[in-house]
């Protein structure tokens, strides 16, 4: 994507340190290539804990002028506070899954 739209500035915004280990090989291995090729990463806190997944959503949000989410529709979790915040702020919103649901609401 950088290839074509040189503008284009990768961030990688990450909950805590040591975020990766949670992932398994494969995936570990992949979310390192992406924060490897990242112009900058922001970690948004110290402590490993709920409250880091929310202020990195809220970082997004408050950052962004587009979120790109995979969004089933379940009211609960992360993407669904993502998705929220995102509305009540005006950002505009791409769900890539397949059946949207993004009419639910909240």
């Amino acid at each position: 994507l950088k290839r074509v739209h040189t503008d284009v500035e990768l961030v990688a915004v990450v909950p805590y340190e040591g975020f990766r280990r949670l992932f398994h090989a494969e995936d570990a291995e992949q979310y390192r290539r992406v924060v490897d090729a990242a112009d900058e990463v922001i970690v948004v806190s110290e402590d490993e804990s709920k409250v880091a997944y929310r202020l990195r959503n809220d970082y997004l949000v408050e950052n962004s002028s587009i979120v790109v989410a995979w969004f089933n529709g379940v009211p609960r979790g992360g993407t669904a506070y993502t998705i929220r915040r995102a509305r009540r702020k005006g950002v505009r919103i791409e769900n890539l899954y397949p059946q949207a649901q993004m009419e639910l609401e909240f």
